[in-house]
């Protein structure tokens, strides 16, 4: 990630990967084993701060990395080294093999699609008008397809990879033709983003973490350069996700009169997702302590180590 100085805040990347890492290691580890109400909704509250964090800091990775394809490639390797331990952890006695291997993914997969969807869209901004209307066409027959597939769920899935793997490819292809400083068209972004909609489709259809919500807040965080923009819309995020939503359910709060108060586990989630939001501000854009692999390794990792002490315990 490329050092950019902002100001004297006191949090570089390395902080907000280690807050990210620890609370989400707390959050899993509730979600393992048993542990009195009260601590477990401690915890799980304490882990949605992860998401959030990891979500501004891929963004930030997609906005200065070397090479986006490297970049994305990363995520993708460890996007399948991490499923099985995933598996295991979460899915204890359950083998997943062939097209179920794609069902109920780990949050790399989030990673990946919101990635791919800010590279895809950085490369087709960049494009003539010609290969604009080509990557419309493209999305066109998609949507053509996708009526024909309702019923065959798993040739809906084959055929979204397809296309995802296409539009890389395309945009491979482009990137070695066109110039690297290619001023972007700003009247081309809004066509640019129509062809990323089914990877949002597809980011649900496999059902990885935070679903195609995820993906979406990552690729906003991308298009919010400013800081405390990003900070906004992380906050709007998790309004929705946890204000609106499974956490404080506050839609459903109202209509009840205020009758029905939020839950212990609602109102902590909330409070720690909102924190995880301010924290962004205190970042200066320095990347700290140049240990990028371990974070990657630490999650496959660390569940693969929770799901060797839930067989050992036979849980």
């Amino acid at each position: 990630m490329k050092e950019v100085s902002a100001g004297n805040q006191p949090l570089t990347a390395f902080h907000l990967k280690a807050a990210a890492l620890i609370t989400m290691i707390i959050d899993h580890t509730a979600a393992v084993f048993s542990f009195p109400p009260f601590v477990n909704s401690l915890m799980r509250g304490i882990g949605r701060m992860a998401f959030p964090i990891y979500a501004f800091l891929i963004a930030e990775g997609c906005r200065y990395t070397r090479s986006r394809e490297k970049y994305l490639l990363r995520l993708g390797v460890f996007a399948l080294i991490s499923e099985i331990p995933f598996d295991a952890a979460f899915f204890p006695g359950t083998v997943r093999l062939g097209w179920n291997f794609f069902q109920l993914t780990n949050v790399f997969y989030t990673m990946f699609f919101a990635a791919a969807c800010i590279h895809i869209w950085e490369t087709l901004r960049r494009q003539s008008g010609k290969v604009l209307l080509a990557a419309a066409g493209a999305f066109a027959a998609f949507l053509v397809i996708l009526p024909l597939l309702r019923n065959a769920p798993r040739l809906w899935m084959l055929a979204a990879f397809a296309y995802l793997a296409c539009l890389l490819a395309a945009c491979l292809l482009l990137d070695r033709r066109s110039k690297a400083d290619a001023a972007p068209d700003r009247k081309a972004g809004g066509l640019a983003a129509i062809p990323l909609l089914p990877v949002l489709i597809l980011a649900d259809t496999v059902q990885c973490d935070y679903n195609g919500f995820g993906v979406l807040l990552i690729f906003l965080l991308y298009l919010a350069k400013n800081r405390r923009v990003q900070a906004a819309v992380l906050a709007a995020g998790m309004f929705f996700l946890y204000g609106l939503g499974s956490g404080l359910n506050l839609v459903n709060w109202i209509i009840s009169g205020f009758s029905e108060l939020p839950t212990l586990h609602g109102v902590l989630a909330f409070a720690f997702a909102m924190l995880a939001a301010g924290l962004v501000c205190f970042y200066n854009g320095r990347r700290g302590r140049p240990v990028k692999w371990a974070f990657y390794a630490a999650y496959p990792v660390h569940l693969a180590v929770l799901a060797a002490l839930r067989a050992y315990l036979s849980l």
